[in-house]
């Protein structure tokens, strides 16, 4: 349900980034934060370029020395991801949203300062993801000062 304010907001925020009226519409909002799935995704796939390839991710041409470590530590960092993922879609990670952005923007920047993504899209999904994150991250604070004021669901 839109609000007076989302009509002043420009076409592309009222999609995107909607006025959070309600407890109701920052649980929607929290629900639909993508961006921590589509960063699992990123890390499954430099999992599987380690394993098939024993490259290293930071620029798909250097062999990897220990194959074994990097995959215990992708292992471990794919699953806080799945985790914080989970709690930001239930709108209970406030905290843990904040620590999964800090997380995906050090690999981002690794990865661009190592020269990774050579093509431009990759920024932008970067960007993209990274955006996504902060969305969920905005969803669950609100969902949490909401229920601290006292508001229940509609």
């Amino acid at each position: 349900m839109p609000s007076k304010d989302d009509a002043k907001q420009p076409k592309w925020k009222q999609w995107y980034w909607p006025t959070l009226d309600s407890l109701e519409q920052s649980r929607a909002v929290a629900r639909k934060c993508q961006g921590g799935w589509a960063f699992a995704v990123l890390i499954l796939l430099g999992m599987a370029i380690t394993y098939f390839w024993g490259k290293s991710l930071a620029d798909l041409q250097t062999p990897e020395t220990d194959v074994t470590s990097t995959l215990i530590g992708e292992g471990l960092e794919f699953l806080f991801v799945l985790f914080a993922s989970y709690r930001i879609m239930i709108g209970r990670g406030w905290i843990v949203s904040w620590v999964l952005f800090a997380l995906f923007l050090a690999e981002a920047a690794l990865k661009v300062l190592d020269g990774g993504p050579s093509v431009g899209g990759w920024v932008a999904a970067y960007i993209f993801i990274g955006a996504a994150i902060l969305s969920g991250a905005r969803a669950c604070w609100d969902i949490r000062s909401r229920v601290n004021d006292g508001e229940i669901d509609a």
